[in-house]
């Protein structure tokens, strides 16, 4: 068994007033404050270019204040200062060494390395502090395996979770087109089962923990998406653990290095699932279909959840500290909650809650900051860094 994940969060005499939890029962919890207006913001339209963003897929803050932000649109990754100053850019179109194609993802990791991986190249690349290119690999999943719909699918990436200190997982994505290839899968709901799967150096498997729960579909007359308050797998990385979770539940299943796995319970409650945030959670869905009517019908014949699920946002922070952001969902077009994260210790315990402000796309909660990004009416997207008022 390694050593543990999380560091418990201690609060000083300066955290603000204790929250309650939603079903009045078990003891309150630290309320923890953002500031109420960003230290730092990326993103103008017009004038400099170097400040004008396009389809970022992350943000990271650094150990040192500097911000690192990985624009898709241009297929760079971009340093800023602590003041929001573009220091330098890395990266580039194409496919040589340190030039992107099709980049999603990036994550800091311990020494302020940059871990990139581009969906199209199938390519983990590592820029070192300064933001050089160190170094690249492929990715090789090619004897991996994803069960559903009663048949097995090679694996295809579909996320990475990066540990601290780099080691890179793969998420595969479930392979949606068995149904297509079985005319016999029945109506229903179809959960997939997945393997987490632990890269090498050099982009090959040396390691796989699971199966776990994939993501759930459900198919109606030859029509099929995924399961309306259904199962899908969500997984984070710590210093020298990976947290692994079915976003229903606040159940968890923690993985160390060279340790067996430890199922871990967070003691916090489901919310109920009224047919009314339902129905305007099928609306909103169903619009974005060239046949609206038909995924209507689709969704309408999915059996209804009693509870809403757990969550829709898995991190964890420098110190291993799991941050779960809870679930929300729709009403008449509105998010009735507010955007609430839980800061969980090292025996699933809550210690905190954090309200972080609407339109925040959290990307990071580590080092007393939050960083973000936003995106107006206008499309224009901006990355935001809050400070945390109160002493985790």
């Amino acid at each position: 068994m390694g050593p543990p994940l999380l560091v418990a969060l201690l609060c000083a005499s300066s955290c603000s007033d204790a929250a309650r939890r939603p079903d009045a029962g078990g003891p309150a919890v630290e309320a923890f404050r953002l500031a109420d207006e960003p230290e730092l913001q990326v993103g103008v339209v017009g004038g400099d270019p170097a400040q004008e963003l396009f389809d970022v897929r992350a943000a990271e803050r650094l150990s040192d204040g500097r911000i690192v932000i990985v624009n898709r649109g241009t297929s760079e990754l971009r340093y800023y200062g602590a003041d929001g100053t573009h220091l330098g850019t890395s990266g580039r179109r194409g496919e040589g060494p340190g030039e992107f194609e099709d980049v999603r993802f990036g994550r800091s990791i311990v020494g302020d390395s940059m871990v990139t991986y581009d969906y199209r190249l199938r390519r983990v690349s590592v820029f070192d502090p300064a933001g050089e290119f160190a170094r690249s690999f492929e990715v090789d999943i090619s004897e991996g395996q994803v069960r559903m719909f009663g048949g097995v699918g090679q694996a295809s990436p579909a996320e990475l979770v990066v540990r601290g200190d780099g080691t890179v997982f793969i998420v595969p994505a479930p392979p949606i087109w068995l149904a297509r290839q079985n005319p016999d899968v029945p109506d229903g709901p179809h959960p997939s089962q997945v393997q987490l799967y632990e890269l090498g150096g050099e982009g090959a498997v040396v390691d796989s923990a699971g199966p776990f729960v994939g993501m759930e579909f459900f198919i109606r007359n030859g029509r099929g998406n995924g399961l309306l308050g259904g199962r899908r797998l969500y997984a984070a990385a710590g210093p020298d653990r990976v947290i692994v979770g079915d976003g229903l539940t606040f159940d968890f299943t923690m993985l160390g290095p060279g340790g067996a796995p430890e199922a871990i319970r967070v003691d916090w409650p489901r919310r109920p699932y009224p047919q009314a945030q339902r129905d305007a959670e099928i609306d909103r869905v169903v619009e974005i279909f060239a046949d609206p009517d038909a995924m209507r019908e689709l969704y309408g014949a999915m059996p209804k959840a009693d509870s809403l699920p757990a969550y829709s946002a898995l991190l964890a922070d420098e110190t291993g500290t799991l941050w779960i952001g809870l679930y929300r969902g729709v009403v008449q077009g509105e998010y009735p909650d507010p955007n609430q994260w839980l800061a969980v210790g090292p025996k699933g315990d809550v210690i905190g809650t954090l309200e972080t402000p609407e339109g925040l796309e959290v990307q990071q909660i580590e080092r007393g900051y939050v960083t973000g990004i936003v995106t107006d009416e206008f499309d224009v997207e901006r990355v935001l860094v809050y400070r945390i008022l109160d002493d985790l």
